[in-house]
This record gives structure tokens, sequence and C-alpha cells, in this order.
């Protein structure tokens, strides 16, 4: 189908036809390895309350978002090698397999939203951190503040992730610090930017 804006096109798969005997029909919902997992995607109240969160904490200061993007997201998420042969499509006489998610597969968006998980974690746990020097000079903190104090009153970092979207809320003297981090962090990872992406 025709990508809004775009001369692309999406590839959207009917995996629930025929009815009765689609893939989707094989896939159970909410289960992952075995156990219930539903997916939680934030919300805008969500949102909300990381920018309230971000200025409380630095209440003299202007609070800034950043936007990011993956390109092609799904297409750089490989399916398991056994489940491709149910992934083929025939076209014009021709067999086509499909080797990474689909819109339309039950289990994408569940997928999905796991590996940007797994993105936000790396980046809050490892890369939102150091941050002590940039802290000092803009609220202007003595040095009898060491830097461990510092560290110890800055909050986890506010980024929240739906599917191949991300959204981050910071005091403006921080934001394009963390926004250059997780771009770098995305293509460490291999992801795509996509051109969209902003601050």
């Amino acid at each position: 189908v025709p990508k809004t804006g775009s001369d692309k096109r999406h590839v959207i798969v009917d995996s629930s036809y025929p009815p009765g005997n689609g893939v989707n029909d094989s896939i159970p919902k909410n289960i992952y390895r075995g156990e219930y997992v539903k997916v939680k995607l934030p919300t805008v109240p969500d949102i909300v309350d990381g920018i309230r969160r971000v200025k409380a904490q630095y209440p003299d200061n202007k609070v800034e978002g950043f936007k990011l993007d993956l390109g092609r997201y799904y297409r750089n998420l490989p399916t398991c090698p056994w489940d491709w042969p149910k992934q083929g499509i025939r076209w014009r006489g021709k067999i086509y397999i499909d080797t990474a998610w689909s819109f339309g597969v039950r289990s994408a968006v569940q997928a999905a939203q796991r590996t940007t998980n797994g993105i936000n974690f790396a980046y809050t746990n490892h890369e939102c951190s150091d941050h002590e020097n940039a802290i000092r000079e803009a609220l202007g903190i003595p040095d009898s503040i060491t830097d461990d104090q510092i560290k110890n009153w800055e909050s986890a970092q506010e980024l929240f992730n739906y599917i191949d979207d991300f959204i981050g809320i910071s005091p403006d003297f921080l934001s394009h610090i963390q926004w250059d981090r997780l771009q770098e962090l995305v293509i460490k990872f291999g992801f795509e930017l996509s051109k969209t992406s902003g601050h």
C-alpha cells in the first residue's frame, strides 16, 4: 500500500488469511516463551508525568524533549529461521521467503517493543551517566559538592519507547547530550535512523 507522504510503499501481509488457517491462528496472543506477557506501550499521561518529574528535579530550567524514529525498523528484525517457510509469499508464479518481521504478524509488535525496551534499558543504565560536569556548570554548584553527590541527585533518564519511536524528556542543558548519545547507541545496535528524527 502507498506510504503517506512518500513514494515508497508499506508491505502489509494478511497473516490471518485464510480464516482459521492463517499464520496468526497458530500464534497465541500475549505469550512469550510460554509465559503470559502483555505488551505495554507508553501513553500521553506517561510522558506528561515524565515532564513533571524533570521539572520538579530542575525547577529553574527549561524542559526540552527529543524524538528519535528508527527507519525500516521491522526490516531490521530477523525472525527465527524455522519460521521462514511460513513467511512465503506467492507472487506472479514465484515464491518469495521473508526473513524479517512484517506488518500483519501477530507477534511482530511484541518483538519490536521488546527490542526497543532493550535499547531503552541499555541507554538509561549506561548512556545517561557522566553528566556531573554539565550539571555543576549549569546549576553553579560549588566544588565542595562531590561528583558522587551530583550523580545521586540526577534522576533516571525519562526516555519512552513506542515500538520504533523514542521520546526523551530532559532539562535544556542535558537534552542535546542525551539526544546525541541515544543516536550513537541506536547506530551501535545496527539500526538506521529515520529522516524524521528531531530535537
